[in-house]
Formats: structure tokens, sequence, C-alpha cells
């Protein structure tokens, strides 16, 4: 029996040592160390650099780079990505035979075929902006769906095509101050053939248990082959649910740069409260894919200082955890300040491409629009 504690003690002690020397192995990096190569892509007078929705897309070996302006009138944009070049605007219209709604989102099918995402619409168009098809995610005279609320197709959680079926992140109708919001879904899906619709996945326990923050519904999220990876902001986990079999798991995956989890906290209908609460607590937001390099990019916002809080700084510093596809940390890239707007980026050929065009950045003109390269 002794010689079995000793062994017990000896292998805890490995253990101990293993994972100590798996976190020494991961990089800590600043951004301006691996920053490299700025570009820059042409805008009218009707263009806008803070669009809600940017994203990479490559066809017959051509990579295009598509922008979303929801303002009205709304449009696409589709640049050569490698030239730089303003190929096409496809105008959108909110109502009418070819309403849309107001656009928040887009899937490429083709160049020729893209489904735009509105709140409470699913439409594909065509590259002339003409309608093809138009689904209602909720009964007509209705604003919302008890189970899904409204579709959110933004840059942090885009929507996909997968085996003919479209899933888009969605947010539940309900009171988001009671644990009832959490219980909603977080994904919707829709056969592309048949229209059925479908609502899946639902917040984590911990959302219900210990935070209740109408700001923090949001979330990430990504695909990779038939999986739906989640990163919900106060959590230290990503979650990946399998699309064709609903099998969950997890995997842990916490800011090296953060010394502890967020406080907990149940809720206040003072604004000024909830705003204090997110700027000192660290919250996570986009999860990225990169199919060209097989790496995952994480978004970490860290809490504010005393100091800044007294100056009363608006922006939190962000770093981005690197994962492998196996959900390895390789490394964490603490972002420079006023330099880049973490809200807008995107993954070619070439690289993991972010956005310059902070408000406090010397880049912002009416222009052009630029990226930087990061190395991670």
């Amino acid at each position: 029996m002794r010689n079995f504690g000793f062994f017990l003690i000896a292998f805890m002690s490995l253990l101990y040592m293993s994972s100590c020397s798996n976190q020494d192995q991961i990089s800590i990096l600043h951004s301006s160390n691996i920053a490299s190569d700025i570009i820059s892509f042409p805008l009218d007078s009707t263009q806008s650099y803070k669009l809600r929705f940017i994203t990479q897309y490559e066809e017959d070996g051509i990579e295009y780079f598509i922008t979303l302006d929801d303002n009205h009138p709304a449009f696409i944009s589709i640049y050569d990505l490698v030239n730089r070049n303003l190929l096409k605007k496809i105008p959108l219209t909110y109502d009418g035979p070819n309403g849309v709604g107001i656009p928040t989102g887009l899937v490429v099918v083709s160049l020729d075929s893209i489904y735009v995402i509105s709140n409470y619409l699913i439409s594909l168009v065509d590259v002339q902006g003409l309608v093809m098809d138009r689904h209602r995610t909720i009964e007509d005279g209705m604003n919302h769906s008890s189970e899904g609320g409204m579709l959110c197709g933004y840059t942090f959680s885009p929507c996909t095509v997968i085996d003919k079926h479209l899933y888009c992140p969605s947010i539940p109708d309900r009171n988001p101050f009671t644990n009832e919001f959490f219980d909603g879904y977080a994904l919707m899906s829709m056969d592309t053939e048949e229209k059925d619709i479908e609502f899946k996945y639902s917040y984590p326990e911990q959302h219900k248990n210990d935070y209740l923050l109408p700001e923090m519904v949001f979330f990430g999220i990504a695909y990779r082959d038939s999986n739906a990876i989640f990163s919900f902001s106060v959590s230290d986990s990503l979650y990946i649910y399998n699309l064709h079999d609903n099998i969950k798991t997890s995997r842990y995956a916490r800011s090296i740069l953060a010394d502890k989890p967020p406080n907990k906290y149940r809720g206040s209908k003072d604004l000024e409260e909830r705003w204090d609460y997110i700027r000192t607590n660290r919250t996570y937001s986009d999860i990225i894919y990169d199919k060209y390099r097989q790496k995952f990019y994480r978004f970490v916002s860290h809490p504010l200082n005393e100091e800044e809080m007294a100056k009363n700084t608006q922006l939190r510093r962000v770093s981005i955890i690197t994962f492998n596809k196996h959900f390895e940390i390789q490394s964490e890239c603490m972002m420079e300040s006023g330099r880049y707007d973490t809200n807008r980026y995107f993954c070619s050929k070439d690289g993991f491409y972010v956005s310059l065009m902070n408000d406090d950045s010397p880049y912002i003109n009416e222009d052009k629009w630029y990226f930087q390269k990061i190395e991670l």
C-alpha cells in the first residue's frame, strides 16, 4: 500500500510538471512583433469602412473579398482580393417584391447566388440583387419566434451552408433578465430545399447559474467540417456541436493572460452598472476558423484597470488565442491598442488580416480601407 501511495504521488507530480511544461510552451505574443503586410481596398462615396459584414470567398481558384453595407440603400460589394479592385456592387432593397429586410449577413453560394440574412427573412438573390427565393423564418404578422427569435448573421456569428442546410445563429425571444432566456436556442437550421426550420443548441449552464446580463447574449461561432464551434462570452471553454448527430463536447480554452474568471453577476436594470461590469471583467467574443492554416482564433476582451476606469476609457484591450485543429492552445497575442478594429477581419490564402480602421487609428480616411496581416 505504501508503494502504491508513493506511485500515486509520483504520478500526480508528473502530471503537474507536464501541465506546467505545456503552459510554458505557449507563446505570449504582441501584434507589433508579428504584424507584417498592409493592404487596402478602395472606397467610393457610398461605402463605409464600418461595415456590418465582410467575408472572403473563393471560386475557380480566384479569391474575392465581399462586403455588406446595411445602410439604406443597402448593397453588396465584390472585390478581386488579390488586386483589390471593386468588381461589382449589388443593390439590395428592404421592401417590395425584391425586399430582403434590413440585412445583417451573407452566405455566398456562388457569385450569382447569395443568401441575404435579415432578422426574420432569408433571401436568395442573384448578381443583380433580384430575389430568386425568399423564406420568412416566423409566421406572418409576428415579429418574433418563441424559440429562435431574431437571426444574427454578423461577422462574429456568421451563417453557412453545409449539406444543403443553412445554419444561422439566433437570439431567443425572451426576457434576458431571466434564467428562462438561456433555455432558448442559439442556432437555426433551414433545409434549403424543403424550407423546414429547426432551432437547436442552448446556452451553457454557466450562463443560467452564474451570469445574467443582456449584453452577454451574443456569442461567436465558427464551422469546421460538420461541427459548429461556439465561443460564449463568459465561458473559458469552447463548445463543439456536431450538426449531423447532435453530439455536444467542450474543450478548455481559457486565455493565458486571464488570472481569474469573470465575477459572477445576476443582472441589473441599471445600464451604467452593467456597463461598468463589462469594462471590469474579461469576456470572449469571436471564434474564427482559418481553413488555409487549419487554425482557430478566439478573441478576448480584457478588463480595464483602476487607472483606465478613472480616465473613463471605453475600449478594452483585446488579445487573440490561437488553437490548432485539435483545439490545443498554441499562442496568445495581445493586440496593439488604438490601432486595430478587431470586429472586422478575414482569412485568405495569403494570411489572416485585421482591419486598421479603429476610431483612433491614423489610417482612417474616406478613400481606402486598410488591413494588416497578423502572422499567428
